[in-house]
């Protein structure tokens, strides 16, 4: 009998468990919304694309912080050259990739222009939120936390 009403009402989250956020993609100059999702500090987000130049693939990870910023800690790339930001951090080669880890670089949003041909994507820890078709083509458009979701 329990269980059921476990079931059918759902049960309580534990007591420890973070506070909803919402991750929003709007247009970077008219800020209209055009997408929105629950999440939560510590939540990973993975963006990644192919570099328009190198034509080699490029990741950045970001953490959820508790204050509505995002926390750059690593990034994964494959050919270094102009461009590549000095991120400091801890720098290592494994295999084709070049990795800065340990960065923690606190940004309140990311922005950029986005192309269709750089096959860009955004990640929440591990699922597919948007892929590059989902997003309009050669528009400016910002990625941010909002407040507490109520």
């Amino acid at each position: 009998m329990l269980m059921t009403a476990t079931l059918l009402w759902g049960s309580s989250p534990p007591r420890n468990q973070s506070k909803s956020l919402l991750l929003a993609l709007s247009h970077a100059r008219t800020g209209e919304v055009l997408f929105t999702q629950a999440v939560h500090a510590k939540d990973v987000i993975r963006l990644s694309w192919i570099h328009s130049v190198e034509l080699t693939p490029w990741e950045e990870y970001y953490h959820i912080l508790s204050t509505g910023e995002l926390l750059l800690v690593t990034t994964r790339f494959q050919s270094y050259g102009a461009g590549v930001p000095e991120y400091g951090g801890t720098f290592r080669k494994e295999r084709d990739w070049m990795i800065y880890e340990d960065i923690n670089k606190v940004l309140p949003a990311l922005q950029w222009i986005h192309s269709r041909s750089a096959k860009f994507q955004v990640q929440l820890n591990n699922n597919i939120l948007l892929r590059t078709e989902d997003m309009p083509h050669h528009e400016p458009l910002k990625l941010s936390i909002r407040g507490e979701i109520r």
